[in-house]
C-alpha cells in the first residue's frame, strides 16, 4: 500500500512537530527523551519501525547534547570523565528504544 503524496507530507509535518516538542521536553527533563520517542514512534507502521524511530530520536537528542557541550566549551571536561561520558549516550539511545517500544501498545 503506497501513501498518497498528501499523506506523506502530513506524516513529515507531524514528525517535525513531534521532534521539536520531544527535544523541548528532553531539554527540560531526561524523561522527555522517553516521551518524545514514544510520540514519534506512533507514526511508524510497525513495532520494528517504532523502535527505529525511537532510537533515531534518542541519537538526535545525544547529537543535540554533544553540540551543546561543544558550544559551551566543555568537551575536554566531558571526555576527561572517562566512562561516565558514555552515560548520556546510553541513556539517550536506551530511552529512545524503550519509547519506541510503545508502538506495540496499540
Amino acid at each position: 500500500m503506497s501513501l498518497r503524496k498528501s499523506d506523506r507530507l502530513d506524516r513529515a509535518i507531524a514528525a517535525g512537530l513531534l521532534i521539536v516538542a520531544g527535544l523541548g521536553m528532553a531539554a527540560a527533563h531526561w524523561l522527555g527523551v522517553l516521551v518524545g520517542a514514544a510520540l514519534l514512534s506512533q507514526l511508524a507502521r510497525s513495532v520494528r519501525g517504532g523502535i527505529a524511530y525511537g532510537a533515531t530520536f534518542g541519537l538526535l537528542t545525544v547529537g543535540v547534547f554533544f553540540i551543546e557541550i561543544v558550544a559551551y566549551g566543555q568537551l575536554d571536561r566531558t571526555i576527561a570523565m572517562g566512562e561516565l561520558a558514555v552515560l548520556p549516550i546510553a541513556i539517550g539511545v536506551g530511552l529512545g528504544i524503550v519509547g519506541g517500544l510503545t508502538r506495540g501498545l496499540r
